[in-house]
């Protein structure tokens, strides 16, 4: 578990942020090589308006799976919802060796539920998913 929450109170601002999270993995899962781990965040910024962030009420949940392979695997997936009005931006993320000259990864990216005041608006048509092959030589 970790938390912080930097704060600032002088004669031109008074504010506080923080974030809490944790993450929690359970080893040998079922008996086998491969290992869960939970994922989750809380972040809070109380500047409203005047924040550089938009991240200013949320949590994040998510599951990261490794294998343990010889192939090195890995995934990890997520969503952070935003509290106030419930933006949900989805994040998936993995990778794979394919024998000894191939790899592959992917990537994909959601944004959902964005209304037309969020600062994430302009970004509400530019999910996408990423499939990328690589061949070493």
């Amino acid at each position: 578990m970790k938390a912080e929450a930097p704060g600032r109170d002088d004669e031109r601002e008074h504010s506080f942020a923080s974030v809490v999270s944790f993450e929690y993995t359970y080893y040998g899962v079922f008996g086998s090589a491969i290992d869960l781990g939970l994922l989750g965040e809380y972040l809070f910024d109380d500047r409203g308006d005047r924040t550089i962030t938009v991240f200013d009420d949320d949590v994040f949940f998510g599951v990261r799976v490794t294998p343990n392979d010889i192939a090195g695997t890995d995934l990890l997936i997520g969503t952070s919802i935003d509290v106030d009005n419930g933006t949900t931006f989805g994040t998936l993320e993995g990778s794979r060796c394919c024998g000894t000259d191939w790899a592959a990864s992917l990537e994909a990216r959601l944004l959902a539920n964005v209304e037309r005041s969020d600062p994430l608006f302009g970004f509400e048509n530019d999910s996408y998913l990423r499939l990328v092959i690589k061949r070493f030589f």
